[in-house]
């Protein structure tokens, strides 16, 4: 809810960039509730492909570089909410997968079902419910795209929740915020966007921020290896 009630405050291209900063509430919030242990490389690693993945949506032509007049604290709030509340819910969808014996079709059922309830209940609580029924009687085309919304919508959560069972929350926050630099990367290919300098500096930032990572990851965990070797040994 938050995330579309931001869009009347906020402009698209505003919301976008503020989404490239979802790795950092993941973290947090893991963090906070005792389900991971980052060291500051981590830290300065997503904070590195946060602001990479920024100033590439940024600059250039291919997105538009000011949101709209009239963009309100009131909808970098609730984006803020947003974030937060987006990065608690991975994060706890992945302690779930951890601590329970549960599959993601489970979670995905019930999760949805509360989803459904809690929409349900804010349309009747603000009257957007019968402007919604009215608009569907109106225009009954309506049905058959958010027929096809629905299908699209359910491969995606399919995806996510196997990523975030089987790679993490922190992988499926890295792989969100990606996805817009690829989204850009694939419009300048299809319609011949030229790429800015700018664009070329900040995909640089991103892939070489995620070459040293994998650096750091593989002596961490070849580093582990021989520890707990040595400790077999003696």
């Amino acid at each position: 809810l938050c995330q579309y009630e931001a869009l009347k405050h906020i402009s698209f291209p505003t919301q976008t960039i503020g989404k490239c900063g979802k790795m950092i509430p993941v973290m947090v919030i893991s963090v906070f509730l005792g389900t991971k242990h980052y060291k500051v490389q981590d830290f300065v690693s997503a904070l590195a492909i946060s602001l990479g993945c920024a100033m590439f949506i940024m600059s250039g032509d291919t997105s538009p570089q000011q949101g709209r007049e009239g963009e309100s604290v009131f909808g970098v709030l609730l984006m803020i909410v947003y974030l937060s509340l987006d990065g608690f819910t991975s994060t706890m969808q992945e302690k779930l997968f951890h601590d329970y014996n549960i599959s993601s079709n489970e979670q995905m059922l019930y999760v949805n079902l509360a989803s459904g309830i809690y929409t349900l209940i804010y349309l009747l609580g603000t009257g957007q419910m019968s402007e919604a029924l009215l608009f569907t009687i109106a225009h009954p085309s309506s049905y058959a795209a958010a027929l096809l919304l629905s299908i699209a919508a359910c491969c995606g959560q399919i995806t996510i929740y196997y990523i975030i069972k089987n790679f993490g929350a922190l992988v499926f926050a890295t792989t969100m915020v990606f996805r817009h630099v690829v989204s850009i990367v694939l419009s300048c290919i299809v319609f011949f966007h030229p790429l800015t300098v700018y664009q070329w500096f900040a995909g640089s930032i991103v892939i070489g921020t995620y070459y040293v990572n994998t650096i750091w990851k593989r002596k961490r965990n070849s580093t582990a290896f021989s520890e707990e070797k040595d400790e077999a040994t003696t």
